[in-house]
C-alpha cells in the first residue's frame, strides 16, 4: 500500500495513558464531535456539560460563535478551555498570526480581556 494512511477513519494511541479504555472512549467521543461540528458548518450546540467535559470543543466552538457575532457565548466557551490548559492561549495567539479560522489580533484581545 503506497498511502498508508488512506482507509484510516481514525489513527489513536492511548497505549502511554493511565487510563486507556476511558481516555480511547474520550477521544473516539471527541472525533464525533469534531466530524459534527465541521459536517455542520462549524455550528454545534453544546451544553455546558459538554463543554466542561470536552475543553477542545469548547475553544473551537467558542471561537465559531464569537466570529459570528455571539460574543457573550463564544467567550464562556473558550474561556473554559483557556482555563483547562495554556497551551489554548498560546494556540489562540498563533492562529491570529494567521487569521486561521477567523482568528484576529482584535478578537483574541477581546477574548482575553477578562483572563487578565
Amino acid at each position: 500500500m503506497d498511502k498508508e494512511w488512506e482507509g484510516v477513519l481514525v489513527d489513536i494511541n492511548v497505549d502511554d495513558h493511565p487510563n486507556p479504555l476511558e481516555e480511547l472512549e474520550r477521544l473516539l467521543k471527541v472525533n464525533s464531535i469534531y466530524s459534527d461540528f465541521q459536517n455542520n458548518g462549524y455550528e454545534l450546540e453544546l451544553d455546558m456539560s459538554q463543554a466542561l467535559i470536552y475543553p477542545e470543543i469548547s475553544f473551537w466552538t467558542g471561537i465559531s460563535l464569537a466570529n459570528k457575532g455571539d460574543f457573550e457565548k463564544g467567550q464562556q466557551l473558550t474561556n473554559i478551555a483557556l482555563r483547562d490548559h495554556a497551551g489554548w492561549k498560546e494556540l489562540l495567539i498563533r492562529c491570529s498570526e494567521n487569521n486561521f479560522f477567523g482568528i484576529t489580533e482584535e478578537l483574541v484581545n477581546k477574548l482575553l480581556s477578562d483572563q487578565k
